[in-house]
């Protein structure tokens, strides 16, 4: 009897579930699911291709995207070499040497880049991408290898030959051990129909791998946007439905009201029709007695919604950690501006 009652108690207050509403959707909301996939299992090949695509979709094509992400670029990938060996004059050498190496044609092997404008470019493609590499090239100068390019057709899967033979497995094309050290990078390059095809493999140590983890295991980088996408997609969504209604509303449109009585007889009623061009300007409307023009308009956007798309925008900010005030300058004054610029 004592059983019968725990269990309807159980039952009824859902004492045999967990006190962790997290993991008791109840359909109050989607459930993640029990098993834990790591960084790299969650990605396949083609999920990671459509990841970038998405996020460099957002830096092309929606102009809050890509400036939340020029002001992350802004505090993190601006730096000036200043050596601090203690002898003013080996100081002075060593900047006069660093400054004629950062320069684009002893820098880059394509002569397009600067230190500078590399080191900005691999930061992008970090936030972008979720990683990127750097080729170390025995004239001193570095390339840099996109993230789509270093790849394998499986995404994860274990090294049968013979030239990795100290790695374990290959995981999106980089080779690592047991410990999870890379040992070499699988480099694709695209032909002219843009097709991926095997170039080379290249030593981790002529590599340099930049990347956000978040995980021991990860081997692959993940864009810290990738939490961020939907909330701008379906923002960029519904901005541009909101700028179709609104000129929809421009379009001005006026409805005449007629008083019922002159329908009581309506064979006998000469009912006057009204020939209105707005375009070719100003217009007077001579009305018969009892009409009434009134302009149909609607206040589109609603204060409403522009409020919901200022809330979505500041979240989404906050995948790169951006205070909503740099988006906003009238958020803050300028005092409290002067403060968080000059603490960052």
């Amino acid at each position: 009897m004592f059983k019968s009652i725990a269990n309807s108690a159980k039952s009824m207050f859902g004492w045999n579930e967990s006190q962790y509403d997290a993991i008791n959707p109840k359909q109050k909301r989607r459930s993640s699911g029990n098993t834990i996939l790591s960084h790299d299992k969650a990605l396949g090949t083609s999920e990671r291709q459509q990841l970038i695509e998405s996020a460099r979709d957002i830096n092309r094509n929606f102009a809050a995207g890509a400036y939340m992400i020029r002001k992350h670029l802004d505090y993190v990938s601006t730096f000036s070499f200043q050596p601090q060996t203690g002898d003013p004059a080996l100081d002075e050498d060593l900047a006069t040497l660093m400054k004629w190496w950062s320069r684009p044609d002893n820098c880059d092997v394509g002569g397009r880049h600067s230190l500078h404008s590399i080191i900005r470019l691999a930061e992008s493609h970090r936030t972008i991408d979720g990683d990127v590499f750097l080729l170390k090239l025995k004239s001193g100068h570095l390339q840099g290898i996109e993230s789509d390019r270093v790849r394998n057709e499986a995404g994860l899967g274990v090294v049968h030959d013979t030239d990795v033979s100290k790695a374990d497995r290959v995981v999106h094309g980089i080779h690592v051990d047991r410990g999870g050290r890379p040992v070499a990078f699988d480099v694709y390059s695209k032909d002219k129909n843009w097709t991926y095809e095997f170039d080379r493999r290249i030593k981790a140590r002529n590599i340099i791998h930049h990347g956000y983890f978040d995980g021991f295991d990860q081997i692959r980088g993940v864009s810290p946007l990738a939490a961020a996408i939907p909330t701008f997609v379906d923002t960029l969504e519904m901005k541009e439905y909101a700028r179709l209604k609104a000129k929809v509303s421009q379009m001005m449109a006026l409805a005449i009201t007629r008083t019922s009585a002159m329908y009581q007889d309506i064979e006998n009623c000469d009912q006057t029709e009204y020939d209105v061009d707005f375009g070719k300007g100003p217009v007077m409307l001579d009305l018969d007695p009892g009409d009434e023009a009134n302009f149909l308009e609607s206040k589109n956007p609603s204060t409403e919604f522009q409020s919901f798309i200022t809330m979505s925008l500041e979240i989404a900010s906050k995948a790169l950690d951006i205070p909503w005030s740099f988006f906003d300058e009238s958020y803050t004054n300028t005092v409290a501006r002067g403060l968080l610029y000059f603490s960052t």
